[in-house]
């Protein structure tokens, strides 16, 4: 009556849980495996109901397959995989409570069943030619939700991230030259808080991050580097649950010794 808090309603406790996993690779050529696996999730976590009871574990199960490759001695890795987690119990803000309003200024939560991911990836990475390295990777992800579950901001569907290297021959075998890309599809997120009260949908495009780098070796103990992250100076939100803006264009050159 008073608005101090005096004690929680109610707890629980978990004792001796077991998490089984099993895996399995089978050897269809020299360079080519098949595997399988699945595993249970069980993650406690630090979040509050509206009565300041932490919430039960998430609990849920993962499973992948997929084919690993390689070749030229493993100097090149070729993967692909498909995947599905399921996680019940997932917490999400309690929008019946006020923001903030719980003894320890943090937010109401509940329990949602139903959450699921499903998606695949391929990836490629390896010395493709003497000198110069390729990792590429491409992954689809779908995730659903809950109906009960107003509040979220899902991964992007689609992600791709290609970086390579190339140590120069010559008279320029001391330096190395690299780049990379990483672009991710549309993302949108629902009922994300505003600061000026309420809730707003969220919506941020497709964008695309570059980035560049170059390494000198001025002796055997002594490297010079510079590198370029957001070369473009995309603008994009980092973080659409806290409307955070990405890192802009960053430079920065550096001097390493080794011994």
């Amino acid at each position: 009556a008073a608005g101090a808090y005096t004690g929680t309603s109610g707890a629980y406790k978990v004792s001796d849980e077991v998490t089984p996993y099993v895996g399995l690779v089978y050897d269809i050529t020299p360079n080519v495996s098949a595997y399988a696996s699945y595993t249970e999730i069980f993650n406690p976590q630090n979040f509050k109901d509206r009565n300041e009871n932490l919430l039960a574990p998430v609990q849920g199960s993962n499973l992948e397959a997929g084919i690993k490759t390689q070749w030229f001695d493993g100097r090149l890795t070729a993967n692909a995989a498909v995947f599905e987690a399921k996680q019940d119990n997932y917490a999400v803000r309690d929008m019946g409570v006020p923001e903030g309003s719980l003894s320890d200024g943090t937010s109401a939560y509940v329990g949602v069943n139903g959450t699921k991911a499903r998606g695949w990836e391929m990836d490629v990475n390896g010395e493709i030619l003497p000198g110069w390295t390729v990792n590429a990777g491409y992954t689809h992800v779908k995730v659903t939700r809950a109906a009960t579950d107003l509040l979220y901001a899902n991964p992007p569907e689609d992600l791709l991230q290609l970086n390579t290297q190339l140590q120069l021959r010559g008279a320029l075998e001391r330096l190395s030259v690299g780049g990379g890309v990483q672009w991710q599809s549309r993302v949108q997120g629902y009922n994300i808080a505003y600061p000026l009260g309420g809730t707003v949908t969220v919506n941020q495009p497709a964008y695309m991050l570059v980035q560049f780098n170059a390494n000198y070796r001025i002796s055997d103990n002594w490297t010079a580097t510079l590198s370029v992250r957001n070369a473009l100076d995309k603008t994009y939100w980092a973080n659409l649950d806290y409307n955070n803006y990405g890192e802009p264009r960053f430079v920065s050159a550096s001097l390493r010794w080794k011994f």
